[in-house]
């Protein structure tokens, strides 16, 4: 079974960072190691989202991925009109 599940600061976020260290990247998603401190600072931002996906069977979980995003404010929102057929609204 595949689970995903929004981390926050009160999960455990030393296994988090442990499975997030020793997962093997591709070179293209290759990245610096991550640390609890800056995780539970990056979470304690209120307008921050961050995923981990894992596949958990009988031998336990395994860490598939990982995603984070930052909210922007409402007002920071583009507000133009669409700049393409792609872009515009379905009409009737």
């Amino acid at each position: 079974m595949i689970t995903v599940s929004l981390v926050t600061a009160g999960d455990d976020l030393v296994r988090l960072v442990a499975e997030i260290n020793q997962a093997a990247w591709d070179p293209a998603n290759a990245m610096s190691a991550y640390d609890v401190p800056a995780l539970a600072a990056y979470l304690a931002q209120p307008d921050t989202r961050f995923v981990a996906c894992h596949e958990v069977g009988a031998d336990g979980r395994t860490l598939l991925g990982i995603a984070s995003a930052r909210l922007e404010p409402t007002s920071t929102r583009s507000t133009s009109a669409p700049t393409s057929a792609a872009e515009a609204p379905a009409g009737p």
